[in-house]
């Protein structure tokens, strides 16, 4: 694991080790001390990009998520949402989310991604937005205060969507998450009253 993700995972690192796992920290002469320094190190990611089979295998477990709020929503209100908004890092919430919507042409599909500082700066993770690639021909680096949205790439059936049409991708800034975060915190305070 590279050793800036280390850093910013260091609950899960711990509870890791607790259960067993060696988590070595890789550092490297780029700079980034991120996953994609582990080069030469096979790894299976937790999430829908990377080499086929894992993004299905991942969608496909991360679909119960979907299906149990599609069979929930049906149950409380007797019909289907309009719209269903996801976030998106590497894509396997977003995924695990609309897969189960995918052929319910009236519920729109809205994924947002971290805009971080905005997107016309290079701190940003909006990668169905404004991805790019180096000098070099590698993704450009990603910036996000959330560490489980830092992903300098997206899984291949989000961008399928994408270009289908079928679902639509925006982005949010670091703050306007923090003020919505915000608002949603006050609303749980003020319901509780």
């Amino acid at each position: 694991m590279g050793a800036e993700d280390v850093r910013r995972q260091a609950l899960n690192v711990f509870r890791m080790k607790l259960l067993g796992a060696e988590v070595v920290a890789v550092i490297s002469t780029t700079g980034s001390y991120t996953l994609r320094d582990a080069a030469d190190t096979h790894y299976i990611l937790g999430s829908v990009v990377g080499p086929h089979s894992f993004p299905t295998i991942v969608r496909t477990f991360q679909s119960v998520i979907g299906e149990e709020t599609k069979q929930q929503i049906k149950e409380s209100i007797d019909r289907l949402l309009d719209a269903v908004v996801t976030c998106v890092g590497g894509g396997s919430n977003a995924s695990g989310m609309f897969y189960p919507f995918l052929q319910e042409s009236g519920v729109q599909l809205l994924g947002v991604e971290a805009g971080s500082d905005g997107l016309n700066t290079s701190h940003q993770s909006a990668t169905l937005s404004t991805g790019s690639k180096d000098e070099h021909g590698q993704v450009s680096g990603t910036h996000s205060i959330s560490a489980g949205l830092d992903h300098p790439a997206v899984g291949p059936q989000l961008r399928s969507w994408k270009d289908s049409g079928r679902a639509r991708f925006i982005a949010a800034t670091d703050a306007q998450a923090l003020a919505g975060s915000g608002y949603w915190q006050s609303m749980k305070v003020s319901s509780r009253l």
